[in-house]
């Protein structure tokens, strides 16, 4: 999936001004291999009392002081302890901060599971909106360590019955009952007893210095699409952003010097979004909010596109519709679908960020000054500038005053926006809008194919009997590797190669979105040429010519399957018969069990994959083998400012394969691992 991202940023403990731990090199003492600095008043000072995990839509983070320390994890106040009244008085609306416990999540999260045994038949945005914004994608992820059995059951339990519990409940639906486990008062539920939803940004700048004053830790959800339970947590005073301002049905702006100058207003950042956009060749600027997800995102692009004379922008977003680009982003964001081998990761997509911090501070802050690098598809950021929000109160946008932060925060925005561009949502202070580059729309096709259309042509391979299969399989990955990061022996450019990527959905069905005119011939030209040249090694294997014209015709058959549609959203809306119209798909559907809890995401780097390829091939053409996420390549990881979190681990990957955890056997830890990362 688009957001199995590890992160890789550590958050060090701070106990008092004076008491110096460690804390984490700044941006430029990583990339200059200088020592940490003991300045105590940086932005990452915060303590964390919990393991970031990766997330699409969420995450957690504790209110710390930037002047002074909190130690959530022994001092933290009881929730009830808490005049929640005063809270109240400070925000917009009223009726947006609520009581829950977990017979709301049973009574409002458990039936859409319960009642839809088939997955395909569940889909997240029926969960979304629940008045009480407790539901998770994961239905087992509303209990500690995503796990329902009791604390005190799980202690008593044999560790061989807790095997055979946890092994049946990961299918879908769970073969061992779970209703037991559900039951409010009974099961290990980790929620949340107090929920606010936002309306403006006053009201997160409210609860964070509320939180702030009275030693509570806060939880951050966009929609709950999160594989580890991130976006949960109990004794937490809950944001739930899902009813937060939204700005994508105005967000697309199209940027011109006659509008915008060609100088940065230093004062308020304003049309700094549109003249990094122009440095990096870019025309179009989209604002989303910190409650929106890409459904919303992309049907605002769509919409704006739709009302001009041509279509004029792409949007670099998520597969499923429910995931959020606040979550998304910050972990990277892969964007197999949505052109990333072509433009980037999500991260590579910001402009500018608004935030509220730990300290309470609303910022906005985004690079001020690049300059031009060859080496790279976007400007080197050299600086990075912000300020903060003198009367966030104030709910018309219009009136709201941005100026210079004050001297005493020693706001350090470089290291903001190298910490938060990958390292992960919600860490660093809950985002209220981010501002995306639009790309030029470029024609957009797309085709299903693998082996398994290879099956629905006609060709036997799934049979034991066919003594072809082994080849055939082996030979279809092999081009998928050769297209994908050594497209010369294809006689494709790389310019070609990375206008196409796939997302890990179906192990044996890629889907193959491209983008650009003809870019989809390409692929399907390169194949028919692939083939035709293995024919004497396919024959030697025991395939029939009437076989190998069968795999030469079949991606045509592909081609002639697929839909002709201008976009991704339009490719990805849901029709009348699926769980929710009209939405962009969200994949996977929610489940039971966290998909964590039976695959890792092994990102295997270029140049094992390009030196090793039998490895890879063989591991993709067994009986039954990891999806695999082609959304890397030479133009990802030019594709940057240089001046970001995220991992040379991603930038260097060639493929992640969601490997499940049974193939992580001693010989893949022995044999694999130590030349895949060269231990």
């Amino acid at each position: 999936h688009c957001c199995f991202i590890s992160l890789h940023w550590y958050l060090w403990e701070i106990t008092t001004d004076d008491e110096y731990k460690q804390r984490p090199k700044t941006k430029r003492q990583h990339q200059e291999g200088l020592k940490p600095t003991t300045t105590s008043k940086s932005l990452v000072t915060m303590k964390t009392v919990f393991g970031v995990g990766t997330t699409c839509s969420s995450a957690i983070f504790v209110i710390a002081a930037l002047t002074s320390t909190i130690h959530p994890s022994s001092a933290q106040r009881p929730l009830l302890d808490v005049p929640w009244d005063d809270l109240e008085d400070d925000l917009v609306a009223q009726n947006t901060l609520v009581d829950t416990n977990p017979n709301d999540f049973y009574a409002q999260c458990y039936p859409e599971f319960r009642d839809n045994p088939v997955p395909e038949n569940r889909t997240m945005y029926n969960l979304i909106d629940k008045p009480s914004g407790l539901c998770t994608s994961q239905l087992f992820c509303g209990f500690v360590q995503c796990n329902p059995i009791p604390r005190n059951e799980a202690m008593n339990m044999p560790v061989s019955e807790r095997i055979r519990i946890l092994s049946e409940w990961n299918t879908d639906p769970p073969l061992f009952g779970v209703g037991s486990f559900l039951v409010p008062g009974q099961g290990n539920y980790n929620l949340p007893s107090k929920v606010l939803f936002p309306r403006r940004v006053g009201d997160i700048v409210a609860a964070v210095k509320f939180a702030k004053n009275y030693t509570l830790e806060i939880s951050v959800k966009n929609s709950g699409h999160s594989f580890t339970g991130a976006s949960t947590k109990e004794n937490t005073l809950h944001i739930n952003m899902n009813r937060y301002q939204p700005y994508a049905p105005t967000g697309v702006q199209e940027c011109s010097t006659s509008t915008t100058g060609t100088v940065i207003n230093t004062d308020n950042l304003s049309n700094q979004p549109c003249i990094l956009a122009a440095a990096r060749g870019k025309s179009g600027v989209f604002r989303v909010s910190g409650g929106e997800n890409f459904d919303e995102a992309y049907n605002a692009v769509q919409i704006y596109n739709r009302l001009q004379s041509s279509y004029r922008f792409h949007l670099v977003g998520a597969a499923a519709g429910t995931v959020s680009p606040m979550g998304w982003t910050w972990q990277g964001g892969l964007a197999g679908t949505t052109g990333g081998r072509l433009y980037g990761f999500g991260a590579d997509q910001v402009l500018m960020i608004e935030m509220v911090l730990p300290n309470g501070y609303h910022v906005r802050f985004g690079p001020t000054q690049w300059q031009a690098d060859s080496s790279y598809l976007y400007p080197r950021t050299t600086t990075v500038s912000g300020v903060c929000h003198q009367n966030p109160e104030q709910v018309d946008e219009s009136q709201w005053v941005w100026t210079k932060c004050p001297e005493d925060i020693d706001m350090m925005f470089d290291d903001l926006w190298f910490a938060v561009n990958g390292g992960g949502g919600g860490t660093f202070g809950i985002v209220t809008s981010v501002y995306l580059q639009l790309h030029d729309y470029q024609p957009f096709s797309t085709l299903r194919f693998g082996t398994a259309a290879l099956e629905q042509c006609g060709l036997p391979l799934s049979n034991p009997n066919y003594v072809a299969s082994r080849a055939m399989n082996s030979t279809h990955w092999n081009f998928i590797i050769d297209f994908y990061h050594r497209p010369e022996t294809l006689g494709v450019s790389k310019e070609a190669s990375a206008r196409c990527s796939a997302p890990a959905q179906n192990p044996t069905l890629l889907l193959h979105s491209c983008y650009g005119q003809g870019a989809r011939d390409v692929f399907v030209q390169a194949w028919k040429r692939y083939i035709s040249g293995q024919a004497a090694a396919l024959t030697s294997a025991g395939m029939s010519q009437t076989d190998i014209n069968i795999a030469i015709d079949c991606i045509d058959t592909a081609v002639a399957n697929a839909p002709d549609v201008p976009d991704f959203a339009s490719f990805s809306f849901m029709g009348p018969d699926d769980p929710a119209p009209g939405k962009t798909r969200d994949f996977p559907p929610p489940s039971y069990t966290s998909v964590t809890e039976n695959v890792a995401n092994i990102l295997v780097p270029t140049t094992f994959l390009e030196s090793n390829k039998e490895v890879i091939v063989d591991l993709l053409s067994q009986e039954f083998p990891p999806a695999s996420y082609w959304a890397f390549g030479e133009s990802s990881s030019m594709a940057q400012d240089q001046s970001i979190g995220l991992t040379p681990g991603y930038r260097q990957a060639g493929v992640m394969l969601v490997m499940p955890l049974s193939y992580l056997d001693e010989n893949f830890y022995t044999a694999v691992f130590p030349r895949m990362y060269d231990t």
